[in-house]
């Protein structure tokens, strides 16, 4: 991957519209989007380096083959982590794959120096992924919900690199997490669920360590980004740096804005704001 190139990372709570806004920016000439949630990033390196996660697991989840992205259920079951640092493309296998990964376990066992255990973190990290850069790319599109966990450590990581924060009309957010295998079973959970995500999130956003990153930092609403996308579109692509490009017509049917009114009751929804908006959320 050539030194210009850098990472837009994409996070929010689950079911906000982090994928939607991922392939509409990996359209443009200059982006390339990654085709599915990395995993071994947010559930592996990062926890690894800053939290208890054993290095051990992180290469049995490499070790699995598995080539499968969905149905979801399957692929989150598998954690096939190897086939998602591939981008899928495991029938080319990355030369020097072992040795990278082998070094990667040494440097992170160095409990002694966590400039060292980042540093080759985020070298592993640029290897993954030096494939898919062209030589006209300027970022490569990566999106997963529990980015925005992580925020703070991943434009530390990275220092040129850019967090977008997707936020979606909360009752959108929780119809949609019902529907889901691995969401709440109730309306209540829902709330509990997206209540729990917004808190931990909010936190990241406007901690003092986040100061810093501030222009780095781009909040983005979902409903904005379809119903007023060519006025977001243009403001996105000056944040980031890049001229304006007609991606493609948002279809805003497809978008299932104010789907909710199809999902939940209209008393329902009525409890569900007044919580949120006892909660300030």
């Amino acid at each position: 991957m050539k030194n210009k190139t850098n990472f837009v990372f994409i996070g929010g709570v689950n079911r906000s519209g982090t994928t939607v806004l991922k392939e509409y920016l990996g359209l443009h000439p200059e982006c390339i989007a990654i085709n599915w949630e990395p995993k071994f990033i947010e559930h592996g390196l990062l926890k690894c380096l800053y939290s208890d996660l054993d290095f051990d697991e992180i290469k049995a989840n490499f070790a699995n083959k598995e080539h499968c992205t969905y149905p979801e259920n399957k692929c989150k079951i598998l954690l096939n982590w190897y086939y998602r640092a591939h981008n899928g493309q495991t029938q080319f296998e990355m030369v020097n794959w072992d040795k990278e990964l082998n070094k990667l376990e040494k440097m992170i066992n160095n409990k002694n120096s966590l400039i060292t255990r980042e540093l080759s973190v985020k070298q592993f990290i640029y290897f993954c992924y030096s494939r898919v850069a062209k030589k006209h790319t300027k970022y490569i599109v990566i999106q997963a919900p529990r980015f925005s966990f992580w925020v703070n450590a991943l434009l530390n990581l990275f220092p040129e690199s850019i967090y977008i924060n997707v936020s979606r009309n909360p009752l959108d957010v929780i119809s949609s997490l019902l529907g889901q295998y691995w969401g709440p079973n109730t309306i209540e959970d829902g709330v509990e669920y997206y209540k729990n995500k917004s808190e931990q999130i909010k936190k990241q956003l406007e901690g003092k360590m986040l100061r810093k990153f501030e222009s780095r930092l781009i909040k983005i609403k979902f409903e904005d980004f379809i119903l007023e996308n060519k006025k977001c579109t243009k403001e996105l692509y000056h944040k980031l740096g890049l001229k304006y490009y007609k991606n493609y017509d948002i279809n805003v049917e497809s978008a299932h804005i104010e789907r909710w009114r199809s999902r939940i009751s209209n008393r329902d929804a009525h409890k569900i704001k007044q919580v949120l908006n006892f909660l300030k959320i």
